[in-house]
This record gives C-alpha cells, sequence and structure tokens, in this order.
C-alpha cells in the first residue's frame, strides 16, 4: 500500500470553460442585427422609374435611359402646323429678325420652321427704347421713352404731340405690317429646338414674349395716332391685330406666354374703352368692333397652362436628378439620384399638382375659392419641410449637409426620407402661389366682358338717345345676355350718372368699394368704367 499521509484534501473536478457567456451572446446578437441591417440597407432593390400617369405623368416619348422626353413630347404638339403658311411665328420671324431667338438656337429653329436664314441688318422691328438711342444726343434727353410711350397708348394724340413716336412708328410700318398679318394666322407654333442637355426649362425661357409685347404697344399707339386723325377705322384694325395677337400668344402652353397674352389683350380693351369715351365712334365703327370681340376665340383657361406647361416643367427638374443633370432644385443636388426613389418624389409632386389643377380649373370663382382653400388645408403636409439654411451661415448649412450625408450613407433604409424630402422641396420650388394668376384670368375676362358691355350701352344711346336704365336692356338687341359679376355671381353694379354711367365689378375681394374712390379712381380691387 503506498503511504497517502500527504496527500491533502481531494480537489474537486475541473469543469470545462463557457463559450456562449452573457457578453458573448450580447455581441453576437448585435452583430446579427448589424449583418440584417446592413443587408436592409444596401440590399440590391430595384429603384428605377417607373414611367406611367401616376409618376411622370406622360407616358412617352421615352429617352434612351428610359426617362420621359418632354421637350420632344412639347414639340410635337406643333409639328403639323410649324412650317406651315398657317404658323403666325413664320411672320413673326420675318418681322422681328434674328432677336427673337437665342444665337445658338436661331439656325436649327429657321430651319425648323421651313425659313432661310435672315439676313443681318434687315429692316426689322426696333422697341421705342432703341429708337431713341438712335436719335442725335442733344434730342434724346428730351425723351423720357417709357413714360411717353404709356401715354401714347392711353389716349387719341398726334404727331405734333409726340412726334418722336410718330417717327419711330413711320419707321417700323413694314414689319408691323407682317406682325399685323401674323396676327391673323390660326396657329402660334415656336420652335422646340432639342440639343444635347436640353431641358424643359431651357425651352420656356425664349425672348419671343418680350418683342411680342414691344409689337403689342407700337400697334396701340398707331391705333391711338390714327383715332387722332379720325381714322376710326384704322384705329379698330389695329386694336384687333392685339387682340389676336394676344389670344394666339395666350394658347401657347406655359404661364409666362399666358400672362403675356392676356397682358397684351389688356392693353386692347383699354385701348376700346378710351374710343368709347371719346364719342366719335359711330353707330356702325361701334357695332363693328363689338362684333369683333364677340367672334374672338374663348380663351384658354389658366388650368390647361398648368396642365401642359408647368406641370411636366417640375417633372423633368426631378428626373434630371435620375440622369445624374445638374438640377434646378437647388441644393437637393447634394443628395444625388443614387440615393432616391424618384416614383416617391414624382407621385408627390403629380398628386400635388393634379389637386391644384383640379382647384384651378372651376369655371365659377366661388367655387374655385372654395375648391382652392381645401386643396391648400390638403397640401399643408408639402409646405411645412424645414428651411434651407443660408450658405454663409456655415455651422447651420454644415449640419443640414451633414443630415442629407447620413441618409445617404444608411441605404434602403434613409431613401424613403430622401425620396420624400425630394418630393417636398421640389413641390415647394414650383408652387409659390399660383392664386393670384387665377383671380388675374378672371380679372381679364371681366375686363372683356365691361368692354364688350361698354360698347353695347353706346349702341343702345345711338339707338335711343340715352344710356339704359339697366343693364337688362341690352338683352336680346345687343347681346346674347347680360353679364354678370364672375367674382360674385351677382349682377355687375350699374348706374346713371347725369348723362354717363359707372360700371364696375366688386373685384376679387368679392367687397364691394363703390367704384370709384374720391379721385375718380377704380377703388381699391374694383373694375370699374366711368362714361361722363
Amino acid at each position: 500500500m503506498g503511504d497517502n499521509t500527504n496527500a491533502g484534501p481531494p480537489q474537486p473536478l475541473q469543469q470545462p470553460r463557457r463559450w456562449l457567456t452573457g457578453k458573448r451572446l450580447l455581441w453576437m446578437g448585435l452583430l446579427i442585427v448589424l449583418v440584417l441591417l446592413a443587408a436592409a440597407a444596401y440590399w440590391p432593390v430595384d429603384y428605377s422609374l417607373k414611367v406611367s400617369p401616376e409618376t411622370t405623368y406622360l407616358t412617352g416619348p421615352l429617352r434612351e435611359d428610359g426617362t420621359v422626353d418632354y421637350v420632344e413630347a412639347l414639340r410635337r404638339l406643333g409639328v403639323d402646323h410649324i412650317a406651315t403658311d398657317e404658323n403666325a411665328v413664320r411672320l413673326f420671324a420675318q418681322a422681328f429678325g434674328p432677336s427673337l431667338w437665342l444665337p445658338e438656337t436661331l439656325d436649327d429653329a429657321l430651319a425648323e420652321l421651313g425659313l432661310p436664314p435672315l439676313p443681318a441688318g434687315g429692316d426689322y422691328f426696333v422697341r421705342f427704347q432703341k429708337f431713341v438711342k438712335t436719335l442725335p444726343a442733344d434730342q434724346q434727353e428730351f425723351v423720357a421713352a417709357a413714360d411717353v410711350l404709356a401715354a401714347a397708348i392711353k389716349t387719341p394724340w398726334s404727331a405734333d404731340q409726340y412726334p418722336r413716336i410718330a417717327q419711330w412708328l413711320a419707321d417700323i410700318d413694314e414689319p408691323l405690317a407682317l406682325i399685323v398679318q401674323g396676327a391673323e394666322r390660326p396657329h402660334f407654333c415656336l420652335p422646340v429646338v432639342p440639343h444635347e442637355a436640353t431641358t424643359l426649362l431651357d425651352v420656356l425661357l425664349s425672348p419671343h414674349l418680350a418683342s411680342l409685347r414691344d409689337a403689342d404697344r407700337a400697334l396701340t399707339a398707331r391705333a391711338m395716332l390714327r383715332a387722332g386723325r379720325g381714322d376710326l377705322d384704322g384705329a379698330r384694325s389695329d386694336l384687333l391685330a392685339c387682340h389676336r395677337m394676344g389670344r394666339l400668344v395666350g394658347r401657347h402652353w406655359t404661364v409666362l406666354s399666358y400672362m403675356a397674352g392676356i397682358g397684351i389683350e389688356r392693353r386692347a380693351y383699354d385701348a376700346h374703352l378710351a374710343l368709347v369715351k371719346t364719342g366719335r365712334l359711330s353707330r356702325e365703327q361701334t357695332a363693328v368692333m363689338l362684333a369683333d370681340l364677340q367672334a374672338r376665340p374663348p380663351v384658354r383657361s389658366f388650368a390647361d397652362h398648368l396642365e401642359q406647361g408647368e406641370r411636366l416643367l417640375i417633372l423633368d427638374q426631378i428626373q434630371q436628378m435620375l440622369r445624374g443633370e445638374t438640377s434646378e432644385l437647388g441644393d437637393l443636388n447634394i443628395i444625388g439620384h443614387r440615393n432616391v426613389n424618384l416614383n416617391i418624389a414624382l407621385r408627390m409632386a403629380n398628386e400635388c399638382w393634379g389637386g391644384m389643377i383640379a382647384a384651378m380649373g372651376k369655371a365659377d370663382y366661388g367655387e374655385y375659392c372654395l375648391a382652392y382653400d381645401q386643396w391648400g388645408r390638403d397640401a399643408e403636409k408639402w409646405f411645412t419641410g424645414e428651411e434651407v439654411p443660408d450658405r454663409d451661415e456655415s455651422i447651420d448649412y454644415a449640419l443640414y449637409r451633414a443630415k442629407f450625408i447620413a441618409l445617404s450613407l444608411s441605404g434602403n433604409l434613409g431613401r424613403p426620407t430622401l425620396s420624400r424630402i425630394v418630393g417636398t422641396k421640389a413641390i415647394q420650388y414650383s408652387i409659390p402661389s399660383m392664386s393670384h394668376i387665377r383671380a388675374l384670368e378672371e380679372r381679364f375676362r371681366t375686363w372683356d366682358e365691361l368692354t364688350k358691355l361698354a360698347l353695347a350701352l353706346s349702341l343702345h344711346k345711338h339707338d335711343h338717345g340715352q344710356y339704359p336704365d339697366d343693364l337688362a336692356a341690352l338683352a336680346g338687341d345687343y347681346l346674347p345676355a347680360v353679364f354678370k359679376d364672375r367674382f360674385t355671381g351677382d349682377p355687375l353694379h350699374y348706374q346713371r350718372q347725369g348723362q354717363g354711367y359707372l360700371l364696375y365689378s366688386v373685384g376679387w375681394d368679392q367687397i364691394d368699394d363703390g367704384g370709384l374712390n374720391a379721385d375718380g379712381e377704380p377703388a381699391e380691387d374694383d373694375l370699374a368704367i366711368q362714361i361722363k
């Protein structure tokens, strides 16, 4: 037997070490979560553009990269008339010369119109301000061009009153004749010249509107000169050309063209009223002028312009991000198109514009106001996003950029948020406020009806020796029906005043301010005609 006296107490058996400790389980769990998050963030997902009425609105034509070519879509609208004699722009081009287009698009524009190159230094239209600069230096200081021309389009005048304007009108007689001929054409089709990196904004920004407004001022001034000479038929011819030109321009598919068109016609209405106030129009001349206005085609609604022009513009701006181009949406370019599901942004923009266009399309102004207010409440969610800090506020702007960078690095997880930010900013960029333009449309239509009423009232006076006591007397013999106030639906305000009258609408605020203030000018926003 061995001697165990020194062996000591028995030792416990050594347990095997546990690998799955609590800490290790925690770290493993975190690792699994991170792997899952990474998979969710960077797992390949198809965020390609889905062309549909809900996203791109138009479904063609398409570019090679699958985006909608809005420029080409608008070009096709006028392709059937662009190079025909029915297109007013062909004659306008010959009247205004190369200045009607940007230099880089001039040759292609003329080719699309089917016109040869325009010679430099031709006998083209010259605006009055430029004409004044050609006068001897000692004569220029006596001519405040803008003020003098503004006065000459308000009332009949003579060459002795404004000799420089009379000289200017004589110098541009030939281009004005081309403009009058062009205004008689049924179509206004501007060339759309696509080139590399052309965006819809490039197409919308055209110098033609300024030239046409200058031509309108010239024709209105000549109408007033002819009226001053007693040539009322010649004055009527020039004003009819203004109406035709304004209606042509206003049918073009941009809001800028629409506003230019109603501005051109608004000046013509003022000139008609100036002739009425002279009391020199014969019954036949008055009847012809009224017939001219009644024969004009209907004004295209503002909602139609939003549908074809500005709606497509903002969608094209969003698409630019997908194409990797610099967008006009400012700081949104720092997001990068790879970090955005543009289908979300496009749906948001389409929904917002669709609701606004539906409200704008209400024919009745009262119904429009209710619908627009409701749309505004529904769209409030799109107008309450955070403000973009000024670049000079370096810390705030750096934090703003850092937010985008953090969301971009989060891949699929941050993409919905970034996509909604793009949609919200695009909406805020494109719809600061359109309600005032709808009010301008209603004002324009009201002036059209007030002018027709003034001419009908003059006819009544020619036939009966005085103005009627009530507008209802005009129905049937002079007008199919008596217009109501477009802003309220109530009868227009009409008061006999001595040998004349006061006729007015309460205007967009729908408040009766009495028509005229103490100075005899229209009160607040009332639209008034006073014949003394």
